[in-house]
């Protein structure tokens, strides 16, 4: 069981994943998480790995990337069937290995994380179709906020919208918690370092983990 104390000084380092799963998530026999400061250059010919980021945003400085005039941030009305029917489509059309389907979205809306006002769309204004989509998560128990789903349209990439979506899911939870966290899958380290830069987290604590599996 993770020490809550502990966890709040630096859960980059003591757990892969928010205090809320780790709490209830049992990490299978066959996968080890090892901290980039733990980590061994030289893994088991019997292993793969598999490199993730984990940052942590300490909400002292937010600074607001202003959308293009041709979109604006909506709210995702999570009891309209259309509305999740987007997040799908968005989320589907936004990866190759990642599709979700409606009842997982419509489950995520039964967490104890839930909260509407972190569930956002970028629109486009000519079309008032969705371009974009930020789904953001809040533990009051840790005064936690965790960035869940960042997505753009590959068509309307290239426009800040991501970094965007990033800066204000963090002032929506300024007011509310005590730090942000977000992870995702990287290839190489310069994706990590890119991704700092570009979402410009000033205040900043970052691990890298593995997941190890091994080949039986």
């Amino acid at each position: 069981m993770i020490d809550l104390d502990e966890y709040k000084m630096n859960p980059c380092k003591l757990s892969p994943i928010p205090y809320w799963k780790a709490r209830t998530f049992k990490i299978p026999n066959n996968i080890s998480v090892i901290h980039d400061e733990e980590y061994n250059l030289s893994p088991s010919s019997s292993s793969s790995d598999t490199l993730y980021f984990r940052l942590k945003h300490n909400l002292k400085s937010v600074e607001l990337i202003p959308l293009d005039k041709m979109f604006e941030y909506g709210n995702v009305d999570v009891t309209s069937i259309s509305d999740l029917k987007e997040i799908v489509s968005i989320i589907n059309k936004s990866y190759r290995d990642i599709q979700v389907d409606l009842e997982q979205v419509i489950s995520w809306t039964k967490l104890k994380v839930f909260n509407e006002n972190l569930w956002i769309f970028i629109i486009h204004k000519n079309t008032q179709k969705p371009v974009g989509l930020g789904i953001a998560e809040w533990d009051k128990e840790v005064a936690e906020g965790m960035l869940e789903w960042i997505q753009v349209l590959p068509e309307y990439r290239g426009r800040k919208l991501g970094e965007a979506i990033v800066t204000k899911l963090l002032a929506n939870l300024a007011n509310h918690v005590d730090f942000v966290t977000v992870s995702g899958q990287v290839k190489i380290r310069q994706s990590l370092k890119n991704f700092i830069v570009n979402v410009d987290l000033k205040e900043k604590i970052y691990g890298i983990l593995y997941q190890r599996d091994k080949i039986y």
